[in-house]
């Protein structure tokens, strides 16, 4: 059995073996309107779609108090009513970042509790790159209200730091570990021998480090995502990286399979409903002088693949903790939407819009729903 299906099981049995319990004192989670968006259900002649929806404004916080009428969805460009709408936020009095919580927080939150749940994962970092992931990562930890999170690190194929848990101390440790296992970054981030260090890393040479670089990370990607998809309430994938490596050759192509695992890897996710919120931990970048290639190949995958799950890009050149804490944000206060499709999406994929009747807001949601065929694999390795 391959590592990542293992993990994949080790974390769904940590979540089901929690035990039952009540929301901690303090802690309420208020949802607005009468109704209550479900997951998504699908049959031979009527698909209910789930989206969760943040709506950001100019000042790039939440936008609370909007009613189902300032929304509009649109599936392949076509208009859907909405089936359900609901507004989800944690209270204020509670919400912001704080060092310390007390052991009414530790306890474990069964997968059945809405509590946002977040997969940390350091993947291929350098140094200074591990440095700067490891304060933004423990910027999101030490958030006041309940985050269910674990700390995953890809080095050649995934690695379970620390399962899913509220345990905040126990976060910390895990992300500091996490920081410690050297990587192997594609792309060098500052001056300095790109060529030697890929050759370095795999004496294969580069073309075949490219390659299986891609196949490894979306795999344990996707593992991660299929651990996340039976959680409620938000879940997202804070990924640590210094690029995705998906281009060879000429810039803006694939040179081999990648791409269908790429976008397999964000089918899923949407499917999954699972955000990414991906983070260019390689700080400032040399430019080169011809094409710019060295600068925008490594953050276009990671903003492709944060923008089409509904999540958010950031590079380091301003540091990344500003970045944690909008995404923090996202997970305090979202919006549940609902609309009914007739579509037959097995094995597709169909693309989603939706829009907000808000000057300025800026909307983050997956841009696709779908549902794999039975049986397939989307991130395996052969």
């Amino acid at each position: 059995m391959r590592c990542e299906a293992v993990l994949a099981a080790a974390l769904v049995a940590s979540a089901a073996a929690e035990p039952a319990m009540r929301r901690p004192a303090g802690v309420a989670f208020i949802h607005r309107h009468p109704f209550r968006a479900t997951q998504p259900t699908f049959n031979a002649k009527v698909t209910r779609i789930v989206l969760d929806v943040v709506v950001r404004g100019r000042d790039h916080k939440p936008i609370p108090d909007l009613e189902a009428k300032d929304f509009e969805v649109l599936e392949d460009g076509r208009a859907r009513p909405l089936s359900s709408f609901e507004e989800v936020r944690m209270p204020a009095s509670i919400a912001g970042p704080r060092t310390n919580v007390g052991p009414e927080l530790q306890a474990g939150v069964p997968a059945s509790v809405d509590v946002p749940t977040v997969a940390v994962i350091f993947e291929e970092l350098g140094p200074e790159a591990r440095r700067l992931a490891r304060q933004a990562a423990v910027s999101l930890v030490n958030g006041a209200s309940p985050i269910r999170a674990g700390v995953f690190v890809l080095r050649n194929g995934l690695e379970q730091v620390h399962p899913l848990t509220l345990d905040r101390d126990a976060l910390r440790r895990a992300i500091d570990a996490a920081a410690e296992r050297p990587g192997c970054p594609v792309f060098e981030s500052h001056l300095g021998h790109r060529q030697a260090q890929m050759t370095a890393c795999s004496p294969a040479g580069e073309s075949q480090m490219h390659r299986q670089r891609g196949v490894n990370t979306f795999a344990g990607l996707t593992a991660v995502v299929d651990a996340l998809a039976g959680f409620r309430g938000r879940k997202s994938v804070a990924l640590f990286s210094e690029g995705l490596d998906l281009t060879s050759g000429a810039r803006g192509q694939f040179g081999d399979d990648r791409r269908s695992r790429f976008e397999a890897l964000i089918a899923r996710a949407s499917e999954a409903n699972v955000a990414f919120y991906t983070f260019d931990a390689a700080g400032l970048r040399l430019h080169t002088t011809a094409t710019g290639q060295l600068m925008e190949e490594p953050r276009a995958g990671l903003s492709l693949l944060a923008r089409e799950t509904g999540g958010a890009f950031a590079d380091g050149s301003n540091g990344l903790r500003p970045a944690v804490a909008r995404m923090w944000a996202d997970m305090q206060h979202y919006y549940l939407l609902s609309f009914d499709s007739d579509r037959d999406v097995t094995g597709s994929s169909v693309r989603v819009r939706v829009r907000v009747k808000v000057r300025g807001a800026t909307v983050l949601v997956r841009d696709r729903y779908g549902r794999a065929p039975a049986g397939a694999q989307p991130g395996s390795v052969p």
